[in-house]
């Protein structure tokens, strides 16, 4: 079964979404859900996002969008367990706590991003950018990168990300947090991240039932 979602057009338009706690910017990146295949790996759905740049906008080395509270996150791409994994020019990793984006493209300015709230012991999904810079000069979007990960949840619910890259004009770091949809809450096991510090990562440890409640939207 798939499900489709729309880009966020009021990104785009430069407003704002989900109330006073997400700052929305039109020159940054843009993450929007394509798609959610369930039992694409055994009972684990597959959860596909699709990353544009925006117009005026350039990515560095460093550069970066996560994916806040990814419910039952069980591995990138069709890799059950992996926490770890690389999406052409982009590497995927998983964090318990952030990253969290900032600078507005200026020197002084400031951007009013508020950190994003986050459940405990839910992971987060880290994009990061390994390759040449790039540049989109024009007004309009331009394709990134499309990811996958998979989950124990197959329904979504709307969710936060979060972005770092830079102005085209400035070169100076600009971040946005936006709204996206994530596996809502629930599923037959949600997996829990572990800090391992001295492997640079975390790792999955076991299964643990979630019974957090949350709106949620049938895969169609």
């Amino acid at each position: 079964m798939r499900f489709k979602s729309r880009f966020f057009v009021a990104a785009l338009c430069g407003m704002a979404l989900f109330g006073l706690s997400r700052e929305v910017r039109a020159n940054t990146i843009v993450l929007g859900l394509d798609s959610i295949t369930s039992n694409a790996v055994g009972s684990f759905a597959r959860f596909q996002y699709t990353a544009m740049l925006g117009g005026n906008s350039t990515i560095t080395a460093g550069s970066y969008f996560v994916i806040y509270d990814f419910n039952g996150f069980a591995g990138f791409d069709n890799t059950f367990g992996s926490s770890v994994f690389t999406f052409g020019n982009w590497a995927a990793t998983i964090s318990g706590v952030g990253p969290y984006p900032t600078g507005d493209g200026t020197a002084t300015g400031t951007l009013l991003v508020r950190t994003p709230s986050t459940d405990t012991g839910l992971l987060n999904l880290v994009f990061t950018y390994t390759g040449p810079s790039i540049t989109n000069a024009s007004p309009n979007t331009t394709n990134l990168i499309t990811v996958t990960a998979l989950s124990g949840v197959n329904t979504s619910t709307a969710g936060t990300y979060g972005s770092q890259d830079r102005a085209s004009s400035t070169q100076l770091l600009q971040g946005s947090v936006q709204g996206v949809d994530v596996p809502a809450a629930g599923g037959p096991g949600d997996f829990l991240p572990t800090p391992a510090a001295a492997c640079g990562g975390l790792v999955l440890l076991g299964l643990l039932g979630s019974k957090r409640s949350r709106k949620q939207v049938a895969v169609a």
